[in-house]
C-alpha cells in the first residue's frame, strides 16, 4: 500500500472531539507509529477481543471530517478505526519539531 495523496508524510498530531492522536513519520508504504492520548491505541473488536494498535496507516484525514486509520501491526489481521470529527491537524513542520 502506498502513501495516500494529501496525507502528510511527516509526524502529525491530530485533535478530535475527544482525543489527541500522535503519529510518527510515514515509511514508504504509509505505515507509522500511533498513540492516542499518550497511550497505545486499543480497539475493541466485535467479538469483544481487544487489539492494541501501535502501527497504522491513515486512510482519511481532513479537518471537519472523521479520521479513518487501519492497523498495520500484523499483516494477517487488519482493523479499521474511525474517530470523531477532526478539529485540528499539525505536522512536525508546524509544531517546530
Amino acid at each position: 500500500m502506498a502513501l495516500i495523496e494529501g496525507i502528510p508524510e511527516e509526524s502529525v498530531t491530530v485533535i478530535t472531539g475527544n482525543s489527541i492522536y500522535a503519529f510518527g513519520p510515514a515509511d514508504e508504504s504509509g505505515k507509522r507509529a500511533v498513540t492516542k492520548d499518550g497511550n497505545p491505541l486499543v480497539a475493541t473488536l466485535d467479538d469483544g477481543r481487544r487489539l492494541t494498535i501501535s502501527e497504522c496507516r491513515i486512510l482519511v484525514l481532513c479537518e471537519g471530517e472523521k479520521m479513518e486509520i487501519t492497523s498495520a501491526d500484523d499483516p494477517k489481521f487488519s482493523c479499521k478505526w474511525t474517530t470523531t470529527r477532526v478539529k485540528s491537524i499539525a505536522t512536525s513542520a508546524k509544531q517546530g519539531v
